[in-house]
């Protein structure tokens, strides 16, 4: 099964992210410019708060694209389901709703 063109351009979008955080990871100094800190505290790196998305970002970019999706999809196969039904309902000859 082939991905969607959807599916392409989100994986695109979280790789050239992935790989711009991994630039900056790598070119990261000391400096006012600086988003990643370069002190260590239990081998983790530290990052600002600033940084962070916040939960309604998250669900924005998430969580309402996964519900929409779920709730067309549900829909679709509804209507699909009815029609189905109701062309073998006309060709057996019932009288259908």
């Amino acid at each position: 099964m082939m991905p969607s063109p959807t599916m392409i351009m989100l994986r695109a979008r979280a790789l050239t992210r992935l790989s711009l955080r991994q630039q900056q990871f790598s070119s990261s100094t000391v400096g006012s410019n600086s988003k990643v800190l370069s002190s260590k505290k239990g081998g983790k790196l530290l990052k600002k708060k600033e940084d962070e998305p916040s939960n309604m970002q998250l669900f924005v970019h998430a969580g309402l694209p996964m519900i929409v999706f779920s709730v067309l999809a549900a829909w679709v196969l509804k209507n699909s389901i009815e029609g189905k039904n109701k062309e073998y309902e006309t060709s057996r000859g019932q009288v259908s709703k």
